[in-house]
């Protein structure tokens, strides 16, 4: 796998075997520029699921990770990119 520059996966769970898969993604796709990821709609975002997710890329890899936000019954869902704290 060493022509893949980008990786974008909807849905993820974080369930033990994603994160084998991404693991060993992130070992096969040296070159990787790009990885976005969506969380599951009904998954709660968690600092140390996103921690993880950001530790296996390279510095050379830009990681984004989007959670689901529905704060108003009446407004637009949203979609909010993670960012951790320092």
């Amino acid at each position: 796998m060493d022509s893949l520059h980008e990786v974008e996966i909807s849905g993820f769970r974080g369930s033990e075997h994603e994160l084998a898969f991404l693991k060993r993604l992130f070992g096969w796709a040296a070159i990787l520029k790009t990885f976005t990821m969506h969380l599951h709609l009904d998954l709660t975002v968690s600092d140390d699921l996103c921690k993880e997710l950001l530790s296996l890329a390279t510095p050379e890899t830009d990681v984004k990770i989007y959670f689901y936000r529905d704060d108003d019954v009446h407004a637009r869902p949203a979609w909010v990119s993670y960012t951790p704290e320092e």
